[in-house]
């Protein structure tokens, strides 16, 4: 407990921008609470979803992924880039807000909402899972280690439990480094366009729900009537229920 809250102390010092004044409340703090809590339940998703893998054998290339798992891995090589940069230029609130980012938005909203039935349906040796085991696998090591200067109690209490670690503590490794190989800039424009798109969707399921037209999202059937640039996009994408976490799509275009 002791350790739970001194790094609930840490994550709100790197919060905080020390150039402005420096605010503290019990608000603050039970909103740094919750952001400890989103990445700490991330990492441990990452680790309940890596059981039975092995990095050295069942890692897939990243040019033999599909366009959902490489994409998830240039936002993971975009947020150590943000990271590294902000460590090296002593802005910890960019660290913290990079951080916070990747494991609410691009994790937990989109990527790891997307992927649970490839993880809990497929068989344990499916490629396709796999793949997925193999993103949760880099952005386990990396986050970890990213997170490790900040919060060195919760960074070292996951790093015991990945597999194939290469130290006997995180605090023995190195920052991690952007890798050039996932990279695909078209890649990663077309997955932009269709993110904001998504956006605009959740937006009118939102309202819907508000309006209690249906309890979860997978209760919805989407109708898109979309003009000539969202339909150049969405022509690109299979699968959009799955991409919109709805029962079904009406691709009226």
């Amino acid at each position: 407990a002791e350790s739970l809250g001194a790094d609930i102390l840490r994550l709100w010092v790197s919060s905080v921008d020390y150039r402005s004044d420096v605010r503290i409340s019990d608000g603050i703090l039970n909103q740094i609470s919750e952001v400890y809590r989103k990445i700490r339940n991330t990492l441990r998703f990452f680790l309940g979803n890596l059981d039975g893998f092995n990095p050295q054998e069942d890692r897939v290339d990243f040019s033999e992924m599909n366009e959902l798992d490489r994409y998830a891995l240039i936002q993971l090589n975009r947020t150590v880039e943000k990271v590294l940069k902000a460590y090296e230029s002593f802005e910890f609130h960019l660290v913290y807000q990079a951080i916070h980012h990747f494991c609410a938005v691009e994790m937990s909203s989109f990527y790891l909402d997307i992927v649970k039935d490839r993880l809990y349906v497929s068989p344990p040796k499916d490629k396709e899972r796999r793949a997925c085991q193999t993103v949760l696998y880099e952005a386990l090591l990396a986050i970890t280690k990213l997170i490790a200067p900040i919060l060195p109690h919760t960074a070292d209490e996951v790093w015991q439990h990945i597999p194939n670690r290469e130290h006997i503590s995180v605090q023995l490794c190195d920052l991690p480094e952007v890798n050039p190989t996932w990279s695909d800039k078209d890649l990663e424009t077309k997955w932009k366009q269709f993110m904001d798109l998504r956006d605009e969707v959740f937006k009118a399921l939102e309202v819907a729900r508000k309006e209690k037209v249906f309890g979860h999202s997978l209760g919805a059937e989407v109708h898109i009537y979309p003009g000539d640039d969202a339909y150049r996009i969405l022509n690109q994408f299979d699968r959009l229920d799955q991409l919109f976490i709805v029962s079904r799509v009406h691709e009226l275009f």
